[in-house]
């Protein structure tokens, strides 16, 4: 559960059917809190439950759904969350730029990467809370 403290917007919830281990710990050596799915659907049902994350970072390619329902189903639901894509390959960037998310970032992610994303992050929510 996220507290009410000034820390209550570090959280990130990866969706990705193989997680990768590496990838939570550098968020989590960032200083964020992070919550897995494995199964997109899930997470998309949370989301529409009303459960609103800060920051998503979801992997493209998954069985049943892909990431892009997952983005589309987080800005829908819950637009000012910060959504991030990334996937093993190069995808089109007008088919990214059509999903209104901040940013797609190729695998493997890198500790570069990560910090990217949560700088970005932080400063679209500091922009929003103020």
């Amino acid at each position: 559960m996220i507290s009410d403290d000034k820390n209550s917007h570090k959280i990130v919830l990866v969706v990705d059917d193989q997680p990768n281990n590496t990838t939570v710990l550098m968020i989590k050596k960032e200083g964020w809190n992070v919550d897995v799915y494995t199964d997109p659907q899930k997470a998309i049902d949370l989301i529409k439950s009303g459960k609103s994350y800060p920051v998503v970072i979801s992997d493209f390619h998954m069985p049943e759904i892909c990431g892009d329902a997952v983005c589309k189903a987080v800005k829908g639901f819950s637009p000012n969350t910060v959504v991030f894509l990334n996937s093993g390959e190069n995808l089109d960037q007008d088919f990214i730029a059509d999903l209104k998310i901040e940013g797609f970032y190729k695998k493997p992610l890198t500790i570069k990467d990560i910090r990217e994303m949560l700088v970005l992050a932080e400063k679209r929510l500091l922009n929003l809370n103020n």
